[in-house]
């Protein structure tokens, strides 16, 4: 027992104690310490994590649009291509148009999101401006082929060519 004891708190505690320390410094520099401390847990995690619930209605809701229309055959595919991805290919797909696969912390409709006509080439690949939360969506024709071309873009972006 004194063993395991020692162990877990040099690993929980003792090992990291320099790294933390620098990084509640820097935390408590942007943070006042006395919002922190009136804060709950949970709170706190919301602060610094983002909310974890990815809610695409919200997001869908919420959207505005250049050059398409809510009703356009690109934008409806979209949606449905976008809902039907995995909780991984959703978060992967956010810090692509954001920069940040970390949701607001009142939620996706928070984002200010815009969906922008990038041309009536379906050969394109669908481009993000993710300072300003703006995907550039190439007119496709179907939805197979939106699904493909967004799936390569957001799975092989590596932001300004750097690893």
């Amino acid at each position: 027992k004194q063993f395991v004891d020692a162990m877990t708190q040099y690993l929980l505690v003792t090992s990291i104690e320099p790294n933390f320390v620098e990084f509640r410094n820097g935390f408590m520099s942007v943070c006042d310490s006395e919002m922190v401390k009136s804060m709950h847990p949970e709170e706190l995690e919301l602060l610094v994590c983002g909310n974890p619930e990815l809610n695409f209605h919200e997001l869908r809701g919420s959207t505005r649009y250049d050059g398409y229309d809510e009703n356009d055959d690109t934008i409806k595919m979209f949606w449905e291509v976008v809902e039907e991805f995995t909780t991984a290919q959703q978060k992967t797909f956010l810090k692509f148009c954001t920069g940040s696969d970390r949701v607001p912390i009142r939620g996706l409709k928070d984002l200010n999101f815009v969906v922008g006509k990038n041309g009536d080439e379906g050969a394109l690949l669908p481009t993000a401006h993710t300072c300003f939360n703006h995907l550039l969506l190439p007119m496709y024709k179907s939805k197979d082929v939106l699904k493909q071309k967004l799936l390569l873009a957001i799975e092989n972006c590596t932001g300004f060519g750097l690893i």
